[in-house]
């Protein structure tokens, strides 16, 4: 089975203790520009590509939560436990791939009522517009947004 871009990307990053068990969202977003040597700014549409990419591609679930640690919404692989919670939570939220199987999971208080790709994406350009994808810093570190380190940007090289 094909390993998901994203995926890879949670997992190179706990090996080489960048993250602990999760990625920001914003990070995310700059990741796929990396990824995809695109250097236009970032877009609503553009993150609803990613989301689209996330959901379409992968038979892995993750979650959208608040990482406790850092307090900012990070994208996370959801355990097995996470997972057979979800399922037995109707609190949960979710977005499901075209063949009905929900990919993407999100805290019980996310701020989008309806999580649609469409809602999701917004949402997160209105959160993160002035603070991260205008600036271009996308990386949370000691409370506050910096840029992207050389060493990270290696790092997403050489898992595409």
């Amino acid at each position: 089975m094909k390993t998901h871009f994203v995926e890879r990307l949670i997992k190179v990053l706990i090996e080489n203790d960048i993250i602990q068990e999760g990625i920001t969202i914003p990070y995310l977003i700059q990741a796929y520009k990396i990824k995809n040597s695109d250097d236009k700014p970032i877009s609503q549409e553009y993150i609803q590509y990613v989301f689209q990419d996330i959901i379409e591609d992968n038979n892995h679930v993750f979650w959208i939560r608040t990482c406790s640690s850092i307090e900012q919404l990070t994208i996370k692989l959801a355990s097995a436990e996470e997972q057979n919670e979800f399922y037995s939570d109707i609190r949960y939220k979710y977005i499901c791939n075209e063949l009905g199987n929900p990919i993407i999971y999100f805290e019980e208080c996310f701020e989008c009522p309806v999580p649609t790709i469409e809602n999701v994406s917004k949402l997160f350009w209105d959160k993160y517009k002035d603070i991260c994808f205008i600036p271009q810093k996308f990386s949370y570190v000691y409370h506050k947004w910096v840029n992207i380190t050389p060493l990270e940007v290696d790092i997403i090289k050489s898992i595409i």
